[in-house]
């Protein structure tokens, strides 16, 4: 092997690992309440995460009721408002991971758990479409 040679196999396989790495990572899509009722593309393996305005001190919070099997959930998490203050409006996230091939909704309802016969205050809907994951580009 030539030393020029020599100094185009690291560059040649970096560029490769570096190619595949890109192919391999999914994207993630972050959503809020302006997206309502929209549709969002993934390809499996890609991460979803939405944030949406709750207000937990008053015991509503968002709760997933629909959890289709192309999407898993794998996160949930609340921030209360900057002064934690009783009322005061904060954000709960939601993080999910496209998992499997098909078009399916995620539903989540505002509500209060206790409130057993009480219709949801909000509900956010989106419809998406989990697409297989690109190969590496044809040589």
């Amino acid at each position: 092997m030539s030393p020029r040679s020599a100094l185009r196999f690291p560059f040649v396989a970096f560029s490769t690992f570096a190619v595949l790495a890109i192919i391999t990572v999914g994207k993630t899509i972050l959503c809020d309440e302006s997206d309502n009722n929209t549709r969002v593309i993934l390809n499996v393996g890609d991460t979803l995460s939405i944030r949406l305005k709750s207000n937990v001190t008053t015991g509503y919070s968002w709760n997933i009721a629909e959890l289709p099997a192309a999407l898993h959930a794998i996160d949930s998490k609340s921030e209360s408002g900057k002064s934690g203050r009783v009322g005061e409006a904060g954000f709960q996230f939601f993080t999910f991971r496209a998992a499997t091939p098909g078009e399916p909704t995620l539903k989540l309802n505002y509500f209060r758990p206790f409130e057993k016969d009480s219709p949801p205050a909000k509900t956010f809907r989106l419809s998406i479409s989990v697409q297989p994951r690109p190969g590496p580009p044809p040589h």
